[in-house]
Formats: C-alpha cells, sequence, structure tokens
C-alpha cells in the first residue's frame, strides 16, 4: 500500500509520474482533496487496471461538489469514513466488499447510491446515526418503520422486524438468492405492491405471522412467483395429550420434518394431508403405520431410513404423484400387504447388493422397477447442544441437495462432516450455515465435488475450522476471504496452488504450515490482512509467490524455508516492515542462494541451521 501526502488541495495527480500510477497495487491518500483531486481518483483505475484498493479514509473532503467514489477490488469490508453526510445516486463504486458500514454523520442517502456493490450481503450502521439504523444487516430508517435495502447477494432467509410499515421501492432489487422473506403483521397485504413486484418471476417465499414452533408451519400465507396465496386449510383433528406424536399428527400443509428420536408414525397419522409434497424420515423410525400417507395425492417422493423395520397396510395408498421410493434398509422391512397401488408406475431405489432381497419380499416383490444405488452420500453432524445425528442419502434420487435432508435443524448444526458426493448447491448451503447459523467446523475431506467455486465461503462469520476435499487442487480466489474467526484449514492431499485473496482478511489465522504440502504457487494478496498470521512454515517444493501475498501481517515473526532454493517472490509479497522483524530460517545448503535473491536477502534476521548471519 502506498502513502501519499497531499500538503494543497489539487495537487495530487502531479506527485507521482505516469508511470508511477501505473504501477501501484494499493493506494492511501491523506489531506485535503478538491473536486480535481476527486475527479483524478475516478479516472485512475482505468488507467491503471491493477489497482485493487484506494484509501481515502483520512482525507478532508470539499464540502460543495461531487462526491467522492471508493474503488476497490479483492476487500470484502469498506467503512465510510467519518465527516461524510451523503451518498448519491451510483457515487459508491465497490466492486466486491460484502460488508459495508455508514458512520453517524451520513444522513443522506439517495436511491441507487448502493446499487454499484453489486457483491454486498451487510450493511452496518453506527448506533449515533441519527436517520439510519441495521437490524441483522439489513437498512432501516432510524424509527424502523421503513425497510430501505436488502444487500443483493444476501442468501437464504430473511425476516423484516415486527413494527416495520413500509418497504421501499426495490428494496430487493437484485436479490435472486433469497428463499424466504417472512413479514411482521405490522405490514399489510397492500402495503406489497413493490415487493411483489421485486420478485415476480422468482420462487421467493413470501410470508407473513410464522409460527414459532419448530416443527409446525402454523398459522401462514405463502407466496410463489410473487402471487400471495392462501394457505390451504384442512379439517383439524383432536389428538390426545400425552400421545407421543401429539405435535407431529397435525395436518402437514407443504414440507414437513419428523425430529430425531421419533420411532413410530402411527396409522392414518398424515393420510389426507393433500398439500403435503415431501417429507423428512429420522434415522430412529422403526415403524409405519397402515394408512399413515395415505390420499397424500401431492407426495412426490420419500426417503425411508436404514432402521426401518415395519411398514403397514396401504401405507401410500392413493397417492397418485408418489413416483420415487428409496428404503435405505438392507433387510425389506416387514409389509403386512401391498403398500401402494399401481407399483408398475412406481420407481424404488434399494441400497446395493440387496435388489434381489426386495424382488423376493412381501409388498416389495409387486414393484416392477426397482434400482440399485451406489453412491451414497454421508453427513454426520453434531447441533450446538451436543446431540450427534448422521444421515446416508443418494445425491441422484428423492432429494437432490444437502439442504433438503436439515430443513429444520440446521441452523442449530455446530460441526459436520460429509463424505461422498456433494454439489455447488451444499456449498453454498454450508458457506448459509456458517453466516445464518452455528456452523463452525467442516470437514469435507472424504467428500466428493464438481469443484469448489470463486468465494465459496467468502464471509462465513462463524467459520473456525474445515478440511478441504482431497482431490482440490486449487484453492479458489477469495475462497475463504473475510472469515473473520478461521483457525485451522486443512488443504486437500493434491493441492498445488493458492490462488489471489483466497486466505485474504481471515484475521484469527495465527500459523500457516504448508512444509507437508505439495503447493507451487500462492497468488497475490493470498494473505493479505491476516494481522493474527505469526509463522509460515514454506514445503521444501518450488515455489513462487505474488506480490501482496502476505501484506499487513502486522504479528508474523518467523518464516522457515525448507528449500535451499528460495521461493520467487515480488518485491511487494512482505510489508517492508517483515525485513527486520521477522526471523527467517533457511537450510545451510542454500545460504549463498538466499543472500543473492534480491528479496530474501532483504531480511536481516537470518537463521541457517544455528548460525546467525
Amino acid at each position: 500500500m502506498q502513502t501519499i501526502n497531499i500538503n494543497k488541495p489539487g495537487t495530487l495527480k502531479s506527485l507521482l509520474n505516469e508511470t508511477e500510477w501505473k504501477k501501484i497495487k494499493g493506494l492511501k491518500i491523506k489531506g485535503a482533496l478538491d473536486n480535481c483531486d476527486i475527479e483524478w481518483i475516478d479516472n485512475l483505475p482505468n488507467i491503471n487496471k491493477g489497482i485493487y484498493v484506494i484509501d481515502l479514509f483520512e482525507c478532508s473532503l470539499p464540502e460543495n461538489g461531487k462526491h467522492y467514489v471508493f474503488f476497490e477490488r479483492g476487500l470484502g469490508n469498506l467503512n465510510i469514513p467519518e465527516g461524510m453526510t451523503a451518498l448519491e445516486k451510483h457515487s459508491l463504486k465497490c466492486l466486491s466488499i460484502n460488508t459495508l458500514s455508514l458512520p453517524k454523520s451520513l444522513c443522506k442517502l439517495e436511491k441507487g447510491a448502493l446499487n454499484g456493490c453489486q457483491e454486498l450481503k451487510i450493511v452496518n450502521v453506527n448506533e449515533q446515526n441519527p436517520k439510519y439504523k441495521s437490524v441483522n444487516g439489513l437498512l432501516y430508517t432510524k424509527d424502523g418503520e421503513e425497510f430501505l435495502f436488502c444487500p443483493p447477494k444476501r442468501e437464504g432467509q430473511i425476516q423484516i422486524k415486527e413494527g416495520t410499515r413500509k418497504i421501499a421501492k426495490k428494496a430487493f432489487a437484485g436479490c435472486d438468492k433469497l428463499s424466504t422473506v417472512i413479514l411482521p403483521q405490522s405490514i399489510k397485504r397492500e402495503q406489497t405492491g413493490t415487493l411483489i413486484h421485486d420478485f415476480t418471476n422468482k420462487r421467493t417465499e413470501i410470508r407473513w405471522n410464522v409460527d414459532t414452533d419448530k416443527y409446525s408451519v402454523g398459522d401462514t400465507n405463502y407466496s410463489m412467483g410473487g402471487k400471495i396465496l392462501e394457505k390451504h386449510q384442512s379439517e383439524t383433528e383432536d389428538y390426545k395429550e400425552g400421545d407421543p406424536h401429539y405435535d407431529l399428527l397435525k395436518k402437514g400443509e407443504y414440507d414437513f420434518c419428523v425430529p430425531n428420536g421419533v420411532e413410530e408414525i402411527a396409522n392414518d397419522a398424515f393420510s389426507n394431508s393433500f398439500q403435503l409434497r415431501s417429507i423428512k424420515l429420522p434415522n430412529s423410525l422403526q415403524k409405519i403405520g397402515a394408512e399413515a400417507f395415505k390420499n397424500c395425492t401431492h407426495l412426490v417422493s420419500i426417503e425411508m431410513p436404514n432402521k426401518l423395520r415395519e411398514i403397514g397396510l396401504d401405507c401410500f395408498k392413493e397417492c397418485r404423484s408418489l413416483g420415487k421410493i428409496c428404503c435405505w434398509a438392507q433387510t425389506p422391512p416387514h409389509c403386512q400387504g401391498p403398500i401402494i397401488d399401481y407399483t408398475q408406475d412406481k420407481m424404488l431405489y434399494v441400497p446395493k447388493g440387496t435388489i434381489e432381497k426386495y424382488k423376493k419380499a412381501k409388498g416389495w416383490k409387486l414393484f416392477k422397477n426397482i434400482r440399485e444405488v451406489d453412491v451414497l452420500t454421508s453427513i454426520v453432524f453434531r447441533l450446538s447442544n451436543g446431540e450427534k445425528n448422521s444421515i446416508t442419502y443418494s445425491p441422484s434420487i428423492v432429494k437432490t441437495d444437502l439442504k433438503s435432508y436439515l430443513p429444520d435443524i440446521w441452523q442449530n448444526i455446530s460441526k459436520i462432516s460429509i463424505s461422498g458426493r456433494i454439489n455447488d448447491n451444499d456449498i453454498e448451503f454450508l458457506r448459509e450455515m456458517c453466516r445464518n447459523g452455528q456452523l463452525a467446523e467442516i470437514d469435507l475431506s472424504e467428500a466428493q465435488t464438481t469443484g469448489i467455486k470463486y468465494k465459496s465461503f467468502a464471509d462465513a462469520e462463524k467459520l473456525v475450522a474445515i478440511s478441504l476435499p482431497s482431490e482440490t487442487a486449487v484453492v479458489p480466489n477469495s475462497l475463504f476471504i473475510g472469515c473473520k474467526r478461521l483457525k485451522r484449514v486443512t488443504l486437500g492431499a493434491n493441492t498445488t496452488t493458492i490462488e489471489d485473496f483466497a486466505f485474504a482478511d481471515c484475521a484469527s489465522l495465527k500459523h500457516l504450515d504448508l512444509s507437508g504440502e505439495q503447493i507451487s504457487h500462492i497468488g497475490r494478496g493470498a494473505y493479505w490482512n491476516c494481522q493474527s498470521l505469526e509463522t509460515i512454515n514454506f514445503s521444501d517444493n518450488e515455489l513462487s509467490i505474488s506480490e501482496d501475498a502476505f501484506r499487513n501481517c502486522v504479528s508474523l515473526r518467523r518464516i522457515d524455508c525448507h528449500n535451499p532454493i528460495p521461493p520467487h517472490c515480488k518485491e511487494d509479497t512482505f510489508s517492508a516492515y517483515c525485513y527486520q522483524n521477522v526471523e527467517l530460517t533457511i537450510p545451510s545448503g542454500g545460504y549463498a542462494n538466499y543472500r543473492q535473491d534480491k528479496i530474501w536477502s532483504s531480511f536481516t534476521r537470518i537463521t541457517a541451521e544455528n548460525i546467525l548471519f
């Protein structure tokens, strides 16, 4: 980061020549600016394509005239400096930030001011700001009566706070990854016209008055594709208190999750639940009663656990939409008779090696289409209360995503281990669990993926430890950028490349041990601003390290190199203070090589074996 002090407004452009301006990677400016300086800053990214941060936090700005512009690449967070009073439309150009913090001085935020922040996920506001406030990363007026802005990269479910009476026009524009928006009772249906417009032709669900009962749908209105729909009202039935299924056997509209620990579903439990489309059965389930799902006309698939031992007569009778049935039991569960009609139209999936057993078993031999499944995904997870659970499923049948199997408990999972095949949606869901749930530890060492992509775990706030799939060859660009609590990372056995900004701004990362890895390249800014990083241990592989890879690692005290050939570094791979404060340990046979290298010879504290030079 290059710092420039301005003594006289309007002189910024003249302080460096054209060649020097083109070489700058990061720029920090101090002093008073005028409108000419601001115009030069606006134009600078067109001249220097490699610049990725312009820091104006310590500048004083012109009182009249154009508001200034931030230009960033590869950074996760941006704090608007105190003293800024207004942001005009299109005045904020932040190409990569995830978190934006507004100061107490900001009192004017024009419509469209944040439209340039397409990667934004969280907006924070100083508590003393008189005009605006932030609740769970969403922007409101100070009195809380109007909801102003949802960051466009927000994912999963959000809930508008109670007391909100109005939603600003285009408050949800570009929010195409939201699955659910929960509205408070204080917002009336006639006030949601603009909201419905935002989500037209999208699959976001909008609902009111959600029951807080974990296993009940509650008195709710639903929306799909922008249309508000009344909840299907089925007849109420009386259940005897004390019945272990008292809370479970209520008519289940839409998706339903039977909690872990339930061993039996009683006769007629879900019969005539016309709107039940899918249901998750727990691993503990051992028995399903007669006609338990009779006439569930919209049920399309069901997966039965491996502990299931008995299924009652006509369990799935008249389930005309039910096309896929999967049973994980190695021994076919005992059937009292036929469990479903029109078996010639249904597909039955069974574990590999069991197809002949099912073809001979009562109830199961009526199926004409039976297929063995040999690709399984196993999930072992621990809840925040210490309870341990496991799930086994096939990504090719019934439900295809990890989220489908954890619909009501994922926010309470603190640790998860996955083996088998997972997809891009599963990776996105794991990130959501780290951001909006309690997930802190992830083990993917035995998982198979189609490849982990750019920013897959960016700003995963709760993530503390992760093991990447063994097949991972490349740690992608900005994969863990902004993971403030990340302390432990186990790379894949085949990892050779760490791309740009992969671990940038991981503030809790203390030790980097690559001694047993096959890393051959570390990209630009890969560990930028890892302010707790104390030690680096490189392997004996030939290694190239790009610019700014370890810049602003202010706690760095020791680097161990095991290859007598020095890693190839750029001039600004390390911050300048490292050359005087970091102890460098090298092989004795490589002393001459390191002393002849332009970068490594700059270190003043070099140890070869036990000799201090």
